[in-house]
C-alpha cells in the first residue's frame, strides 16, 4: 500500500495534470524541443552482464531511443565518469562509500539514444582523481556529444559552457555540483562547483555570447527524497532572477516536482534513468516492487523560443530489470502520451 501511495505522489506532484498531447513537436511556433533525463550510470550489474556477453551496452537504451531521438537537443545526466583500467588505481584516498565509474565502450549507448550534450557535475566525478575529468570529455566528444559541468584549474574557475543553436535559436548549458566543494579543492580539475557569484559570472558570460535560452543542471538536494530542500528552492530562485530559463536538477535518485511560472522551468529532480543499484538487480530483492521511488523517472521535455520556456511536458518512465536477459533499461510507463506541466 505504501508503495501505491508513493507511486500516486511522485505521479501527481507539481501541479501537474492529465491532458496528454500526441507527443509531435509543433514546429508552428518557431520553437525547438529540448529533452533532460536523469541520472546514468553504465556501471554495476549493467556493465557486469556486458562482459558477460548477455546484451551490449545499447541495449540497456533500445526501449527510449526513438523518443529521445526525436528532440532538436537532448541532454542526460553522466554520473560516473569513463575511467581506464590505468585510472582505477588512483581511486580517491579516504572513500569509504561505492566509487562509480564507467567502460568507456558505453559512450556508444549514449549516441545510440541520441543524446547532444551530457553534464558530468557530481559527486562521482572525481571518485578516481581528476584525470578520468578530461578522458571523459574526449570519449564524449569521440562520439560528438558535447560535455559540460566541470572545470580544470581551481575550484572557481569559469567552466566549459555548451552553446547549441537550432533553428537560430541558441541554447546555453550550465552545470553545478552543489556539494563538492571539499573534494573539488583537492584536484585541478572536477565538478563546477555552485555560488550564486560564479553562477552569475557565468550566466552573464553566456549572454554576451547572444545565447536566448539559458539552462543550468544543478546537482543538489538529499539523496531519497522526494520533496526539494529550502536550498533547492533559494538556489532556483536565485537562477531565474539570472533569466535562467529552465533549472534541472538530479542527485536524490527520486522524483521531485515540476514547477512552471511565465516562462520559467525547474525540474527539482527527474530521478534516476539508468543507474544500476544493487537493489535493482541482485536476485535477493528480485521481488522488490518495479514502483519503487528509485525506480521511477521522467523523460522531461521543453518547448522553447527566444523568450524562453513555452511548453513542458514529460514522459513518465519505469527501470526495469530483465531476469531473463539480464538487462537494466528505461521504459515508457504511459506509452508516448506526454503529459503537459
Amino acid at each position: 500500500m505504501l508503495h501505491l501511495i508513493i507511486l500516486v505522489f511522485l505521479t501527481n506532484v507539481g501541479g501537474l495534470h492529465a491532458s496528454n498531447n500526441t507527443g509531435q513537436t509543433s514546429r508552428e511556433d518557431g520553437s525547438i524541443s529540448i529533452i533532460f533525463v536523469g541520472d546514468i550510470s553504465f556501471d554495476g550489474c549493467v556493465r557486469k552482464y556486458v562482459d558477460q556477453g548477455y546484451i551490449s551496452y545499447n541495449d540497456t537504451m533500445l526501449k527510449v531511443a526513438k523518443i529521445i531521438r526525436k528532440a532538436d537537443i537532448a541532454v542526460g545526466n553522466l554520473e560516473s565518469a569513463f575511467v581506464s583500467k590505468s585510472m582505477q588505481k588512483y581511486s580517491r584516498s579516504g572513500v569509504k562509500r561505492l566509487r562509480r565509474y564507467s567502460d568507456a565502450r558505453s559512450a556508444s549507448a549514449l549516441q545510440f539514444a541520441g543524446f547532444d550534450v551530457m553534464t558530468i557535475s557530481n559527486n562521482h566525478l572525481n571518485d578516481f582523481a581528476d584525470r578520468p575529468v578530461t578522458f571523459t570529455k574526449d570519449v564524449l566528444s569521440k562520439v560528438e556529444i558535447e560535455t559540460f559541468g566541470y572545470n580544470i584549474g581551481t575550484y572557481d574557475s569559469q567552466q566549459r559552457s555548451v552553446i547549441l543553436e537550432k533553428k537560430g535559436i541558441k541554447v546555453g548549458f550550465l552545470g553545478y555540483c552543489d556539494f563538492c566543494l571539499k573534494v573539488r579543492k583537492t584536484y585541478k580539475a572536477g565538478a563546477a562547483i555552485y555560488r550564486n557569484d560564479i553562477a552569475e559570472r557565468d550566466v552573464r558570460n553566456l549572454k554576451r555570447k547572444g545565447v536566448d535560452v539559458v539552462t543550468v543542471y544543478m546537482h543538489w538536494g538529499t539523496e531519497f527524497t522526494t520533496s526539494p530542500t529550502t536550498r533547492q528552492l533559494r538556489i532556483a530562485k536565485y537562477l531565474h532572477s539570472l533569466g535562467v530559463a529552465a533549472v534541472i536538477g538530479a542527485h536524490p535518485h527520486t522524483l521531485q516536482e515540476i514547477r512552471k511560472t511565465n516562462h520559467q522551468v525547474t525540474a527539482y529532480s527527474l530521478g534516476n534513468f539508468l543507474f544500476p543499484f544493487i537493489s535493482d538487480c541482485a536476485p535477493r530483492y528480485k521481488n522488490k516492487p518495479r514502483n519503487y521511488p528509485t525506480r521511477l523517472s521522467r523523460i522531461f521535455r521543453l518547448q522553447a523560443t527566444r523568450n524562453g520556456v513555452i511548453g513542458a511536458s514529460y514522459l513518465p518512465v519505469e527501470i526495469w530489470f530483465d531476469w531473463k536477459n539480464k538487462i537494466l533499461q528505461p521504459r515508457l510507463s504511459n506509452g508516448t502520451q506526454w503529459i503537459d506541466v
